[in-house]
């Protein structure tokens, strides 16, 4: 790797900012994964719901797990945007701040500043929340 000669930045400071975004980019894979596990226990749990038949007792746990799957969910990932422009009537979630934190990455060969790393560690703390919260009821299923 070699610095960018218009940068006043050093190689050192190049490291740094590139551990902070594989840090963000390890972040948003967990993130990604657990919302794939997420939508695919839906789908099977949705699945044998539908194959129990229609007020039998043993549906209820099945409606509990599911109805635990969607506020964990809606955490990670804003689910309500559809189109283009959802962005301005529906807020953005832990995905939508994380791709917009490593976006802000890829400016120079500098060092991450203070700010950068106090936002990285404030996305990751509030990462830890929904994915704990994931492991315990995926425990569950």
């Amino acid at each position: 790797m070699a610095a960018d000669p218009r940068s006043a930045g050093s190689l050192a400071d190049s490291r740094s900012k590139i551990d902070l975004q594989l840090a963000a980019v390890h972040d948003i894979d967990r993130l990604h994964h657990a919302v794939n596990e997420i939508r695919a226990a839906r789908e099977k749990l949705r699945k044998a719901k539908e194959q129990l038949a229609k007020g039998d007792a043993k549906a209820k746990p099945i409606d509990a797990q599911l109805a635990a799957l969607d506020p964990i969910e809606q955490e990670l990932m804003q689910v309500n945007m559809k189109g283009s422009e959802a962005n301005l009537a529906f807020p953005g979630k832990l995905n939508e701040l994380f791709a917009t934190f490593a976006a802000t990455q890829d400016d120079a060969d500098t060092a991450p500043t203070t700010q950068h790393r106090a936002m990285y560690e404030s996305l990751h703390k509030q990462l830890e929340q929904p994915l704990g919260k994931w492991e315990k009821l995926k425990a569950t299923l």
